[in-house]
């Protein structure tokens, strides 16, 4: 029995009492002050890495005048092949191409941001940036993240860009002890574990790009710094200063991981150690022959490399080699699409397979070619394993374009299977865009009178059919007083439209520039007018982002705007 410290009779605590509870506080109040300290240590230690890797201040040079370029995923250039080709990128090399030494272009796009995100860092980036013109293009990742509207001022709350970023260090730290004892986190039966945050420090790549994730928090990108984190299953790769973030899902697998992009689900491979040279192995030797002659723009080179690779592994049947000889065509711009489907089809787990069928599948034929072969590969594997799941996702965006009824059946089998609420809902959004919600319901009734989707999956069908009013009166409310700010502080803005038909985001667009008195660049028009006489392929990848070409479209049409009202 626990002994019950003694009171006097008038209802006190007793000597040997009070020093318990002192000695007790003594203890909760030095635990408390260590802590404290440990704090401060690591928040100055954390200063000290910020302050020596800190981004430089934005400079346009003396003569230099500065355009901003503000928006989502598809200003930031996700699709492209480098970060070079994103769309301001392009810009400042088409400016600097017609009018030498005149401009200097900012890119503050980044993916996920919706039309709040947007507003709420225009203040710090007019102030930061001083720019004479401003282009914005957002609103499509309003439907998913459906924002509230940003009061008045509460902008002005937000950390100034490259300020040091607050975050809680002690509870980091000690969720990084709490890993390291116990390994990884518990998997979910048929679910393999995913390593947490510690075992991503150090060099990956994905594909010829280099990533290097320091334990500190700073990511080196293709020779750009970011900052990085993990919340459970999810990276979130950050610019210094900005409170939002990238977001991917992690999957594991053997020694690769699988990124999955939140927000437009655009699958990448990040496999461990820096990007693989000098081997004794001749076909990965010529692989990466042919990777550097396609560097140098030694085409017909290359091309002539991979005749002999495929010639070498044509009796090949292992997996291993099947990658080699995807990545070779891959690089020299051929179609690996065939062999990525003969690959999943004996091996369901290759990762690289199915990131090569999400981003070669781009033609209806393709796409559809490509869903039935990841749904056989899905049925392969048992009812509970992750990887089935990302296979039937992957299935469902492939077909979302042209057959929403079976879009809406994989979806919804892939919930059965993981039971992700966040990303069940993101996919059947993404699906909704631009679709008569009659229509939505008519498509998704089958499956609920087959019993296939019940329950918990149709409240879910039902939160990602957000009433499209809401939507579009929050987008042309902050759309509306980024206009007002861009004039307050002397800049041009003008709005931008997304390349494929967003009904709801360009009538938002419309309505404000209209009122507003606004610029609207059309960029609808210009890529329809393109489509007819190209085919899609060269202007988008499979998930609707655009490719190098397509981000120079939009730069051209931007530059062209640029030089008619730079002062």
């Amino acid at each position: 029995m626990t002994p019950v410290p003694e009171t006097s009779p008038a209802g006190q605590a007793s000597p040997a009492a009070r020093r318990f509870a002192a000695r007790a506080a003594l203890v909760l109040g030095g635990a408390a002050l260590a802590l404290l300290l440990l704090e401060v240590l690591l928040q100055a230690a954390a200063y000290a890495v910020w302050r020596s890797h800190r981004p430089a201040e934005w400079i346009t040079g003396p003569r230099r005048r500065a355009i901003l370029c503000a928006g989502d995923s598809f200003t930031f250039g996700l699709g492209s092949s480098v970060p070079s080709a994103s769309y301001p990128a392009q810009l400042e090399r088409l400016l600097e191409q017609r009018r030498p030494g005149c401009f200097a272009v900012a890119n503050r796009g980044w993916p996920g941001r919706d039309s709040r995100d947007v507003l709420g860092a225009l203040s710090t980036d007019l102030d930061a940036i001083k720019p004479e013109l401003v282009y914005v293009l957002v609103g499509i990742n309003d439907f998913w993240s459906l924002p509230e509207p940003l009061a008045e001022g509460e902008e002005e709350a937000g950390a100034p860009s490259g300020s040091f970023p607050l975050l809680w260090r002690t509870r980091r730290l000690t969720l990084w002890l709490a890993a390291k004892l116990r390994g990884s986190e518990p998997a979910r039966d048929g679910e393999s574990a995913l390593p947490l945050v510690p075992s991503l420090a150090g060099t990956w790549h994905v594909g010829p790009i280099e990533a290097t994730f320091s334990p500190g928090g700073r990511l080196l990108l293709n020779g750009a710094e970011f900052l990085w984190t993990c919340e459970g299953d999810e990276l979130l790769i950050r610019q210094h200063g900005q409170k939002e973030a990238w977001r991917a899902r992690l999957r594991s697998q053997g020694d690769a991981i699988l990124l999955e992009e939140a927000c437009s689900g655009l699958l990448r491979l990040l496999e461990p150690g820096p990007v693989p040279q000098g081997t004794d192995d001749p076909a990965r030797a010529r692989l990466e022959a042919i990777q550097s002659l396609c560097a140098a723009g030694r085409q017909d080179e290359a091309c002539a490399e991979l005749e002999k690779l495929e010639s070498e592994l044509a009796a090949a049947t292992d997996q291993r080699s099947a990658e080699l000889l995807m990545r070779a065509r891959e690089c020299c711009g051929g179609n690996a699409l065939a062999l990525a489907c003969d690959l999943l089809a004996r091996q369901p787990r290759s990762l690289y397979a199915l990131e090569v069928v999400f981003r070669q599948a781009e033609r209806a034929e393709d796409r559809a070619r490509g869903a039935a072969t990841l749904e056989r590969a899905a049925g392969l594997l048992p009812s509970t394993d992750s990887q089935r799941a990302v296979l039937l996702r992957v299935a469902a965006r492939l077909l979302a374009p042209e057959r929403l009824a079976e879009a809406l059946r994989l979806i919804v089998e892939a919930y059965a299977v993981d039971g992700d609420a966040r990303s069940t809902v993101q996919q059947l959004s993404t699906a909704a865009l631009g679709r008569d919600r009659a229509a939505l319901r008519a498509a998704f009734q089958p499956l609920v009178a087959a019993g296939v989707a019940g329950g918990e999956a149709a409240r879910l069908f039902e939160r990602a059919l957000a009433p499209e009013d809401r939507v579009r009166e929050t987008l042309a409310l902050h759309l509306g007083r980024i206009a007002a700010k861009c004039r307050a502080e002397g800049a041009v803005l003008a709005l931008l439209v997304y390349p494929e038909q967003q009904d709801t985001v360009e009538s938002a667009a419309r309505a404000v520039a209209s009122e507003q008195d606004v610029d609207l660049i059309d960029v609808r028009a210009a890529f329809a007018e393109l489509l007819r006489a190209r085919p899609r392929a060269e202007l988008f990848i499979a998930d609707g982002h655009c490719t190098d070409a397509g981000y120079a479209v939009i730069a051209d049409l931007v530059a062209a705007h640029v030089l008619e009202h730079a002062r």
